[in-house]
């Protein structure tokens, strides 16, 4: 009986580790997006929400990730750290504060805002963007999406701690 006790026990202990994950986990087509759900098609425009009890949320495009956070789905307390996949290196994740974002015309993102993330040293000229691209910052891609969404609800501050 102590056996199967302690069996239970530890079952139960690895089953709330592995589902209450620490780390991003790396954002891949097929997932499915915690806003739209929709199937992640192109991994390269994926975002990642992890909440201070470690539950991931994954995004198919930073939109959607935004939006989010416009509409308080999660509550800004509740928030661990803001991730997003950097286009050049689909399969890694890099904080939302390190990164650089493109809002470009010449790449569509899955939701159809053209925006792109980068890590805070890679070429973006390489990738054959329009010279009128805008680079910007998480904070620009916040207030662009609730300018360009109807109706979100708000947003509030203390949003991507890391």
């Amino acid at each position: 009986m102590r056996t199967r006790l302690r069996a239970v026990g530890v079952a139960c202990l690895v089953w709330a580790t592995a589902s209450c994950a620490r780390g991003p986990v790396p954002v891949a087509v097929g997932d499915a997006c915690t806003r739209c759900h929709m199937p992640v098609a192109d991994a390269r425009y994926g975002a990642e929400l992890i909440t201070r009890t470690g539950v991931i949320r994954k995004y198919d495009s930073i939109e959607c990730l935004a939006n989010d956070l416009l509409e308080e789905v999660v509550v800004a307390a509740d928030v661990r750290s803001l991730w997003v996949v950097p286009f050049d290196a689909p399969g890694t994740l890099i904080p939302v504060e390190d990164a650089v974002f493109v809002r470009t015309d010449a790449q569509r993102s899955p939701m159809g805002m053209g925006l792109t993330a980068f890590g805070p040293d890679a070429d973006r000229t390489a990738f054959a963007f329009s010279p009128d691209d805008r680079i910007l910052t998480w904070d620009d891609v916040v207030d662009l999406v609730a300018s360009e969404t109807p109706s979100p609800v708000g947003y509030g501050t203390g949003h991507a701690t890391h």
